[in-house]
């Protein structure tokens, strides 16, 4: 990773992101500032910079998702590596992905995603952001901010969420968002501050933060062993679902939840396979066909809703049903079975996972999945 204490790092960073933006059909600008006096960084420019990747919406008004892209050592050492995966390559990468996955996700709010500098020297990019806004009349609607999000260390999927009490409202709805579509634990704070959250918050916005609730144990923390080695995809991909799902819902994103419907399976084993479909009312069926412990094939039906790509059901299995034309639906026995997630992360691949009720005789689990075929017409987003 690129050391982005010094200022050739940090600018060579800047690159990497602003391509990653381009490539994501993002209108990409690099706001520049001037940091502080009394503090001996960056002097070749004298200036450091945010970058910007935007999207507009059918309103003026905009969500901010960001993180700081600068990281330190212990001592603010140039001639010490300070690589900075966890924190924070690790919230930049989700602010990156976050935006790959909204891309074709239609907003009536703008969304606007934001990579700062000099986090690590007192919020400075943050500050200037907030501070362009309020020159430029920008309305901001809320500020979703990842830092430090790909470490666990005590192997549990926890998520702190922290805001000021002008965030509370955003801090439950993610708090809520996170209990019904990820496996992560929530603990909401107040007051944590020290991130890019709370020039917002200080601001009158809505704004929240989200990071890994161990970092306070992360050893490498600032230091030149901050490498990617000691970070887990699992603990990102869950907050970065966080992230997401609660920039889709502030945004007003307006979902078409055809482009999903199709007959999807794993590769790697034969004979199962979820036929899903949109209904009419917005919501979600899906029909899972698979087999018991001993082999016997057995069908799980449910009906559900879908927030940006990701569809959560409510499973049961039936007993009574019968083939037109002698069906008789009032006949069919539903005995509840279980939850089902099924994240969609491109066209063609998804994520399912499912947590059985007790009793059932399959146990919790996920698998992926590849699109085998969709209905003619249905585009993909």
């Amino acid at each position: 990773s690129y050391d982005r204490q010094s200022e050739d790092g940090f600018q060579a960073a800047l690159g990497v992101v602003g391509q990653a933006f381009e490539e994501l059909n993002l209108d990409v600008s690099i706001q520049a500032f001037v940091p502080p006096a009394n503090l001996p960084i960056f002097a070749k420019s004298g200036r450091t910079y945010n970058i910007i990747g935007f999207r507009p919406g059918s309103s003026e008004r905009v969500v901010v998702i960001g993180a700081h892209l600068d990281s330190r050592n212990a001592n603010f050492d140039d001639s010490q590596p300070s690589p900075g995966a966890e924190d924070n390559g690790s919230g930049c990468a989700g602010v990156i992905e976050a935006a790959r996955v909204l891309q074709s996700v239609d907003t009536e709010l703008g969304l606007m995603f934001v990579c700062f500098g000099l986090e690590e020297r007192g919020l400075y990019g943050s500050y200037g952001q907030v501070q362009a806004a309020q020159q430029s009349g920008l309305e901001i609607e809320g500020m979703i901010n990842m830092d430090m999000i790909a470490y666990n260390g005590d192997r549990r999927l926890d998520l702190l969420l922290d805001s000021y009490p002008i965030g509370e409202e955003l801090s439950d709805l993610l708090a809520s968002l996170a209990t019904t579509y990820t496996r992560l634990e929530v603990e909401i704070s107040q007051g944590l501050g020290r991130s890019d959250h709370v020039p917002y918050l200080e601001a009158g916005i809505p704004a929240a933060l989200l990071i890994e609730n161990d970092f306070e144990r992360y050893v490498p923390y600032h230091t030149s062993a901050d490498v990617a080695d000691h970070l887990s995809p699992e603990m990102a991909g869950e907050i970065i679902k966080v992230a997401v799902l609660g920039a889709a819902k502030l945004a007003n994103a307006k979902l078409g939840s055809n482009a999903w419907d199709g007959y999807w399976f794993d590769p790697a084993q034969n004979g199962q396979g979820f036929n899903v479909e949109a209904t009419n009312d917005g919501g979600m069926v899906v029909a899972w066909y698979t087999y018991t412990p001993d082999g016997n094939y057995y069908w799980i039906v449910g009906s559900g809703t879908l927030t940006v790509n990701v569809a959560s059901f409510d499973l049961s299995t039936t007993t009574g049903g019968t083939f037109p034309p002698s069906a008789q639906p009032n006949g069919i026995t539903y005995m509840p079975w279980g939850s089902l997630t099924i994240s969609f992360t491109d066209c063609n691949h998804a994520l399912a996972e499912w947590v059985p009720l007790e009793g059932v005789e399959l146990e919790a689990g996920s698998m992926p999945l590849t699109r085998l075929t969709k209905p003619q017409g249905v585009s993909c987003p």
